[in-house]
């Protein structure tokens, strides 16, 4: 297990690494108050790495997840994405950078209601335009691979937990993403379908070496599964 520590400059030539994050802080306005999530953060997250960000609450575990998947920009820093940096980005190639190399997992799921799982994830490829027939078919491969494909007509009210979660990774898997980030996506689960899902994903980095994976969590036996740690407090790294 290693711990992120500051990266140097000879790191940004390296053809391995995914992010490359120097000296990133974010802060908030709270009413009249500066809040300061993240504070001079330099990291670097290498492909194929499974990756948990760890710490208490308030740490900036959430605020650097964000960042991370271009879903927020920081106050100061820069933030390297392979060879785009997301912090000098313009809307369009962020919102591209989302749909074609980011998959997202939420504690929530975020499934649509009204749809069953099989079009919960054939709407996530919408945004890049292919035919209904692709996405069928490929939500259809993405349901078999994790175990849903008895399932795949049911709406999420007919789903247990973890079979949403379930659906919520294969959508996260739909458009073949580089980096699935996931933000407590075992929160909301008992043990056993917490190891379950776990496991689920690292089969699937098992079949592709190149995925990175990127878990915020406050369970211990989530991390076992990382390779790399980050821990966070107050906004900064912890040594």
């Amino acid at each position: 297990m290693t711990i992120i520590s500051e990266i140097n400059e000879s790191h940004n030539q390296d053809e391995s690494l995914v992010y490359s994050l120097k000296q990133v802080s974010k802060t908030y306005k709270l009413g009249s108050n500066n809040v300061n999530a993240l504070k001079k953060v330099s990291l670097d997250i290498k492909k194929g790495d499974f990756v948990s960000l760890e710490g208490p609450s308030g740490s900036g575990k959430s605020t650097l997840l964000q960042l991370l998947g271009a879903l927020d920009s920081p106050t100061e820093g820069s933030i390297k994405f392979n060879e785009s940096y997301l912090d000098k980005a313009t809307s369009n190639v962020l919102t591209d950078i989302r749909a074609r190399k980011l998959g997202f997992i939420f504690q929530q799921f975020n499934l649509i209601p009204t749809l069953n799982a099989i079009e919960n994830v054939m709407i996530a490829m919408v945004p890049i335009k292919s035919t209904k027939q692709f996405r069928l078919k490929r939500a259809q491969e993405l349901l078999e691979k994790v175990g849903l494909g008895e399932r795949m007509n049911h709406l999420p009210s007919k789903l247990s937990g973890g079979e949403q979660q379930r659906v919520a990774i294969a959508r996260a898997l739909a458009n073949s993403p580089e980096v699935l980030i996931g933000d407590e996506p075992t929160g909301n689960l008992d043990s056993e379908t917490s190891a379950q899902v776990m496991e689920l994903l690292g089969n699937l980095q098992k079949e592709n070496s190149e995925v990175t994976i990127i878990l915020a969590t406050h369970n211990p036996e989530v991390s076992e599964y990382a390779n790399t740690k980050i821990k966070l407090r107050s906004g900064q790294l912890a040594s």
